[in-house]
């Protein structure tokens, strides 16, 4: 009796942790990757669109450029619906000018530009020219060829913006 009392507890005392973390899975990019692994990428990105906080705070570390949190909008991303997609994509984007060399590295080349724009024509001409500036920074040899490409890419998304934003200059 005692012996399956103290198990109880035992057990009890194990997964409380995870039970309180479970809706704060997310703010951890360990933890998070352990969910798209346990629970696979289209729940796990249910579940984090459902929750703004959730899907905010991912979304901003994405930005960041950190590499864990790089790895975890890859493993998203096979979850994704076109909705999210678009917002890992934007997400992706904004890593590209604070890590570069990683992206490029790990071939995510999200050199088009964002899909849904910044809200002012500077803003997203800023964005853009710093990412480029970003990437030429980038010297390893190999990735020479993928900077380019990204690198005229992003010229070319210049004019898309002037048209989107009606800007002739």
């Amino acid at each position: 009796m005692f012996k399956n009392r103290l198990l109880a507890v035992l057990i009890v005392l194990l997964i409380s942790p995870y039970i309180y973390a479970e809706n704060e899975y997310w703010k951890s990019s360990e933890s998070l990757i352990d969910n798209i692994n346990f629970n696979g990428p289209d729940k796990t990105v249910r579940e984090l669109y459902d929750s703004e906080e959730g899907w905010s705070y991912v979304i901003k570390n994405i930005e960041t450029g950190a590499e864990d949190w790089i790895n975890v909008a890859a493993s998203l991303h096979a979850g994704s619906d076109a909705g999210t997609t678009s917002e890992l994509h934007d997400a992706l984007f904004s890593a590209m000018k604070n890590n570069p060399e990683y992206m490029l590295l790990e071939g995510i080349l999200v050199c088009d530009g964002r899909h849904d724009p910044l809200s002012n024509y500077k803003d997203a001409m800023t964005e853009v020219q710093n990412t480029i500036n970003a990437l030429n920074k980038v010297k390893v040899g190999k990735l020479k060829s993928d900077i380019e490409f990204c690198t005229n890419a992003l010229e070319r998304s210049k004019e898309d913006l002037k048209r989107f934003f009606g800007v002739s200059e």
